[in-house]
């Protein structure tokens, strides 16, 4: 099977998908308690924030990071009520509840779906009334919302985070239910990057790859993909250029992009993209819908890739477009015959 640079890609539940071994875990975990060691409540609570900012690291790539940190928070937490200062243990014991809190999802499901295909069927959650959608194997599928809570509902609804008992119709992948999936396959299988997404304190390296061990050239392609290679050309540091809390040292072009390089870097076999490039020029949004299209598609792979976004860059790149409204899709077709035979569209997209 072609390898497409760091996404090379086997069906989800192969050998070919890599899986955090118990070596990982285990060197995850010191470097998190020795962090606690060297440098204590500060770290801690600086790490509770990123988490907190930041579910989707957590849950996907950072799970055994944050568990150690929750330990050290309730302990500096505890400690810091012995000393009077019931604020910040508050604080802290606080993060520590609402992180260890229990997921919405079950922890297990051993099923691993056998292919990348997605299905909304009927769903009625928040604004969507009845949404049908299907994204096949390999597909590059575009999603056009006239209103945007239908958008946000569905991100939110393909995220994992909202429990079957809180919505009608089904979600599936390679037609087992996200209850039959569990937590862990989940995980493995889908990563939804929202729109309104934050980078933790670090470098740019670290807001990459969040945790994992991806050498130089490993991240070119992803940061070429996501155009953020000239965010690490720009410093003498590189990709250890130091980034400030919430990226607040990067402008908002630049943090998209990293955090675009973020999602590409995990190598979901399902990926969705919620207004990835919002924040950008023209020419930048071209060189994007370009290359995620090269970096997710452009072999016999069957990763599965959701744009909802009204950008017409990448609308172009898709194999196919839905245009919703009103919680329902109302239009179907390629981004070229949509926008030259719906008005709806061709408002939305090319105004």
């Amino acid at each position: 099977m072609t390898s497409l640079g760091p996404c090379g890609y086997d069906p989800p539940g192969s050998a070919g998908v890599a899986q955090p071994g118990g070596d990982a875990v285990d060197r995850q975990r010191q470097r998190a308690l020795d962090v606690l060691g060297r440098r204590g409540v500060r770290v801690v609570a600086d790490g509770l924030a990123g988490a907190g900012q930041h579910r989707d690291l957590e849950r996907v790539q950072r799970r055994e990071v944050v568990v150690a940190q929750l330990e050290g928070a309730a302990q500096h937490g505890r400690l810091l009520q012995q000393r009077g200062l019931a604020g910040h243990a508050q604080h802290l014991l606080h993060g520590a509840l609402v992180l260890g809190a229990d997921h919405v999802l079950p922890e297990g499901g051993s099923a691993a779906p056998p292919t990348t295909r997605l299905v909304v069927d009927g769903a009625r959650y928040r604004s969507l009334d009845g949404f049908f959608m299907t994204a096949a194997p390999g597909e590059m599928l575009g999603v056009v919302a006239l209103r945007a809570q239908d958008g946000e509902a569905l991100a939110a609804l393909l995220s994992g985070q909202i429990s079957p008992d809180d919505y009608l119709g089904t979600v599936t992948v390679g037609g087992l239910g996200v209850d039959e999936l569990g937590l862990t396959e989940l995980r493995r299988t889908v990563l939804v990057e929202p729109h309104n997404t934050d980078l933790f304190a670090g470098t740019v390296r670290t807001n990459i790859t969040a945790g994992r061990d991806r050498g130089d050239d490993e991240l070119a392609p992803v940061l070429a993909a996501s155009a953020a290679t000239d965010v690490v050309e720009m410093h003498e540091s590189g990709l250890d250029h130091a980034v400030t809390d919430r990226g607040a040292s990067l402008s908002g072009g630049q943090r998209q992009r990293v955090a675009l390089a973020r999602a590409l870097a995990v190598c979901a076999p399902v990926l969705v993209l919620h207004d990835p490039t919002t924040a950008v020029d023209a020419v930048t949004e071209h060189a994007i819908a370009a290359g995620i299209t090269e970096l997710r598609h452009s072999g016999v792979g069957g990763q599965t890739t959701v744009l909802i976004t009204t950008s017409p860059a990448l609308l172009a790149v898709t194999d196919r477009v839905l245009l919703v409204d009103d919680g329902r899709v109302v239009a179907e077709g390629t981004h070229h015959e949509l926008a030259t035979g719906d008005d709806r569209y061709e408002e939305a997209v090319l105004r």
